[in-house]
């Protein structure tokens, strides 16, 4: 900005010699005069149009150069934001086996109760059993003494 400022003025200031020559011209009265003055602003309006064209190539080039940093930017942007989106899908996925390794605990858990619970329920009715045996065991030799 601070160049297309700088080109800007300089187109300007290069502008202002005309005017001044315009001004000598119309003072000047002889014929001669007038001749070396046209020929000096003929000079001069090469010498303005050579700078001006030289501002806009300049300007052009600045321009290009902007263009070129904006898709730079642009691309890098675009490359951030796919790495993002795929950090994102790592992390769905991510989240997803967490879920199913969860899922997989729980019916883990459930099958260990379900076969804790077995295993008590067969302890309890071995427990039973063997209490019913030592009964009927003590029942018969207490028959047996009487």
């Amino acid at each position: 900005r601070r160049e297309r400022q700088l080109v800007a003025e300089e187109w300007a200031q290069a502008a202002s010699p005309i005017a001044v020559t315009q001004a000598k011209s119309s003072e000047l009265c002889s014929a001669s005069e007038r001749e070396r003055n046209r020929s000096w602003e003929a000079v001069m309006e090469a010498r303005l149009q050579a700078q001006a064209r030289a501002a806009e190539v300049r300007l052009e080039k600045l321009e290009a150069e902007e263009t070129a940093r904006l898709i730079q930017a642009q691309a890098a942007s675009a490359r951030e934001a796919e790495r993002m989106a795929e950090a994102e899908r790592g992390l769905v996925l991510h989240w997803e086996e967490l879920a199913q390794q969860r899922e997989e605990l729980a019916k883990q858990r459930e099958e260990e109760v379900i076969a804790a619970q077995g295993a008590l329920a067969e302890r309890a009715e071995a427990r039973e059993l063997e209490d019913r045996r030592r009964f009927e065991y003590e029942a018969e030799a207490i028959r047996l003494e009487a």
